[in-house]
């Protein structure tokens, strides 16, 4: 059980620090910066075996890197800083692949890493890069989106939706429309591949899980007209992602095809130093709406999620390792979608 005694001086310190930190920022600077400590205690988490499966070989094993041609044309939506497809590549070299990769990356200076890392890869190279939300892709035409350098002219072998989907519904919209918003992006992304390619989507269940716990408790208590939204976005990934669902809407959006889906589920340990890292890592899910909202951000977010996660995070499996490091699992889907041209 989670110590929930009153905060020693080193932990009111290190809070102290955090909220100062992040009092400075817009909400769209608390997302990433949330994000980027969820990040560090994944990492963690796969740093030893015996604390967690490696996400990175999860995901090479799911792509078949030795049955992809040479060069193998490869679309990342939400790309981050690259850094997933610099470990695809450079295990691509194994078997003397080459890949001709193209990104989408609303988030600028992530972009400018992305870029970066491809280009300092001997075996990779740079088609389309876009720096644009995934909302930019409803409802526009191939031509269109070519146009605007926003897809590749060739269709592609393999394409990534790598925790990204959160970001296509957003539960601060009041018009939210989750089977909508859902359809659109990732018939966006089936879109550009090709016949025999594979879509590999990457998502975490958070509402089975510590953060989404979190989250949804912040939500009721800060924005509680987003409760609802929250619980249904959430309830849509899993009836249409991780239970299969969406293969009927693609099969009727995409007659001349048939979308053959296998979902892979696999729970890794995020593995963080202190407490206040994990109520900021926790924050991500009720932060997700408001990536690109550059009004000042609302520190008590981050207040109530350490507060709650030092309190009840031990009913939702958090707990501290022999070495005094915070611990709690994530559980996370590898959902592939291959499309196949009907006889």
């Amino acid at each position: 059980m989670v110590d929930t005694t009153k905060d020693s001086s080193e932990e009111q310190d290190m809070k102290c620090k955090l909220l100062d930190e992040f009092r400075c920022f817009t909400f769209s600077q608390a997302y990433y910066g949330a994000f980027s400590i969820l990040r560090k205690g994944i990492k963690n988490g796969s740093l030893n075996t015996s604390k967690g499966t490696c996400h990175h070989n999860t995901l090479c094993d799911i792509l078949n890197l030795p049955q992809l041609p040479s060069p193998a044309r490869i679309m990342e939506f939400g790309g981050g800083t690259g850094t997933q497809l610099e470990t695809i590549c450079r295990r691509m070299e194994a078997f003397q692949k080459q890949a001709i990769v193209s990104v989408e990356e609303p988030y600028e200076e992530y972009l400018k890493q992305y870029v970066t890392t491809i280009e300092s890869l001997s075996n990779a190279c740079l088609d389309i890069v876009y720096s644009g939300p995934i909302q930019d892709y409803y409802g526009r035409s191939v031509e269109d989106l070519r146009a605007m350098k926003a897809y590749p002219e060739r269709l592609q072998d393999r394409v990534l939706a790598l925790h990204v989907l959160y970001h296509a519904i957003n539960i601060f919209d009041q018009d939210m429309d989750p089977q909508k918003n859902l359809k659109q992006a990732a018939s966006a992304m089936y879109t550009i591949l090709k016949p025999g390619g594979e879509m590999v989507i990457h998502m975490a269940g958070h509402d089975e899980v510590l953060i989404g716990a979190v989250s949804l408790k912040c939500l009721e208590s800060l924005f509680p007209n987003t409760k609802e939204n929250f619980k249904i976005k959430y309830e849509v990934f899993r009836k249409q992602l991780f239970e299969g669902g969406f293969v009927e809407v693609l099969n009727t959006s995409f007659p001349m095809f048939t979308a053959k889906m296998h979902c892979e589920e696999v729970t890794y340990l995020n593995v963080l130093s202190t407490i206040e890292e994990v109520g900021a890592s926790a924050s991500v899910p009720c932060l997700h709406g408001l990536w690109a909202d550059q009004s000042p951000f609302d520190v008590r977010v981050l207040q109530f999620c350490i507060d709650y996660a030092k309190s009840e995070g031990y009913k939702h499996g958090l707990y501290r390792d022999s070495k005094g490091m915070w611990c709690f699992p994530i559980k996370e889907y590898y959902i592939t979608i291959k499309k196949v041209e009907r006889e």
